[in-house]
């Protein structure tokens, strides 16, 4: 079960976390040693040389004006990275660019909310 992404992107999340090693197809979906060490690890925080948090959400100038000073208070507090990533300017494909940053960030936070501007999302 995939929480946080529809039906398409989950198949996308759980192949890479297939070729990654982190998971197995016999009679299901399960997950390898390698896939319980990586658990583990986050649980304690341990094995990560990154301290990075990669925030995922929809891009909006004004959300930018109450989301900018909250990350900056929390990197201060907890000392931790909280960057957009097209803060840095950058030549690459924002898709590479956002896997990247997946893979090396130490937690990742997903906001859903509904673009209050959009009919469609209601």
């Amino acid at each position: 079960m995939t929480f946080g992404c529809d039906e398409s992107s989950g198949h996308f999340v759980y192949e890479y976390l297939l070729e990654s090693g982190y998971l197995r197809w016999q009679a299901g979906i399960q997950i390898t040693a390698k896939g319980f060490e990586l658990i583990d690890n986050l649980r304690r925080g341990t094995g990560q040389e990154s301290n990075k948090v990669f925030v995922v959400r929809r891009w909006d100038e004004e959300l930018d004006l109450i989301l900018k000073p909250a990350c900056e208070i929390a990197s201060n507090a907890l000392k931790i990275e909280i960057e957009p990533v097209w803060v840095k300017p950058h030549n690459e494909k924002i898709d590479e660019r956002v896997f990247r940053s997946l893979r090396q960030a130490i937690a990742v936070v997903v906001d859903l909310t509904p673009d209050p501007k959009n009919k469609a999302t209601e």
